[in-house]
């Protein structure tokens, strides 16, 4: 059973991974404008999906309909299944009660999260920088934001499986299994650059994805004559996002520490991938991706690199395709997920220091009282 919000596609392509793989599954989606059924397909006889659609009566879906439509397809279903896949920090009963009715009923509890459903950034910032990692350097403490993140990490490590990143688990309290996701791919083999190379790149959000520096790149490049192709997709629907990085050579993607879903689409299409790779904070795997560090000039030296060099092109796209097939390919996820049910897969821990870095950062009475009274990281 698997809910509630629909972030990345992940609702979407987790269920058609695991229906694909002869399990029976329910998803009931909170759905989203980026991505929909029509591009992962039907599902078998055994799976089903329920969509709670957003927006029809303003704010009597948020305080009465949401709720109770969840509430209704949680009883109706949660006996018939036997793991409970929770996305984003949307439960279906309020307050998270499902995750501790589910701990106590026994059943497997997986919660996968995805950014800032967890992140209190204006803490996340000190633990970042016990990495030498910039990060969230403008965003202002908030006491709402504060105690609703670190209620929900410390409900989430006491009752099931967490998934997480190094870059999302401020309030971290166990042991976290690395995020991972299954990816559908259209491409059997790596693909070769085109005789123009094509570069993408496809923001949500221009600071994050630090889009201002990419079309500053992107200005030195065509100042310097080198003929190459750009495309900048912004507020697309992710069908047409693929279709396009399947022609394309190399996307931009973001800096940060490590690939997400938009990277590693571009990998199962075979493009070289500009984008997080600092492998050492997640305690995982080493990436093909090329770091992408907050400057235009050295940003637009990479890709003049690339551009001049079609050998190193060509095994750049070439290392990002087997590493989504070795990683992230659905054949992948399975052997993941199994490792999740038999407690074997890999996990990154807290930092000794977590706690103290955390009261460190810590803005008022408030949040330094509730780290010293109700935060308890353990290393296992």
């Amino acid at each position: 059973m698997l809910g509630v919000q629909e972030v990345a596609s992940n609702l979407h392509s987790i269920q058609k991974c695991l229906d694909g793989h002869c399990h029976a599954t329910t998803a009931i989606i909170r759905n989203n404008k980026y991505s929909g059924p029509s591009q992962f397909g039907l599902l078998g006889n055994n799976s089903r999906r329920h969509y709670i659609n957003p927006g029809r009566f303003g704010l009597l879906d948020t305080i009465l309909l949401f709720p109770l439509l969840k509430a209704f397809y949680f009883i109706k279903y949660f006996c018939t299944h036997d793991i409970l896949w929770i996305i984003w920090n949307e439960t279906f009963l309020p307050w998270g009660v499902d995750l501790v009715i589910s701990k106590l009923s026994g059943k497997q509890l997986i919660l996968m999260h995805c950014g800032d459903d967890v992140r209190y950034r204006p803490m996340q910032r000190v633990i970042d920088r016990e990495f030498q990692f910039s990060s969230w350097l403008h965003d202002a403490p908030n006491t709402g934001r504060f105690l609703s993140k670190l209620y929900y990490a410390k409900l989430s490590h006491a009752c099931g499986t967490v998934l997480s990143m190094r870059n999302q688990s401020t309030f971290q309290e166990r042991a976290s299994v690395m995020f991972r996701f299954p990816m559908p791919g259209s491409f059997k083999e790596p693909r070769k650059p085109g005789p123009i190379v094509r570069i993408v790149h496809a923001p949500s959000c221009r600071y994050t994805k630090a889009t201002p520096i990419v079309l500053e790149a992107i200005d030195l490049l065509n100042r310097s004559g080198i003929p190459f192709e750009f495309h900048l997709l912004e507020d697309q629907p992710n069908d047409l996002v693929l279709r396009i990085l399947g022609e394309s050579d190399i996307l931009i993607d973001q800096p940060g520490d490590w690939v997400g879903r938009l990277g590693i689409e571009a990998c199962a299409a075979s493009c070289c991938v500009i984008g997080g790779n600092k492998a050492e904070y997640n305690a995982q795997f080493d990436s093909p991706v090329i770091q992408f560090e907050r400057n235009a000039q050295q940003l637009a030296s990479i890709l003049a690199e690339l551009i001049h060099d079609r050998a190193t092109l060509e095994a750049r796209m070439s290392g990002c395709f087997n590493f989504w097939r070795k990683h992230y390919s659905e054949d992948a996820f399975i052997h993941f997920y199994q490792s999740l049910l038999t407690n074997k897969a890999k996990t990154f821990q807290p930092l000794k220091n977590q706690k103290q870095l955390l009261l460190s950062a810590a803005s008022g009475r408030v949040e330094r009282a509730s780290i010293r009274l109700f935060y308890n990281p353990r290393i296992e």
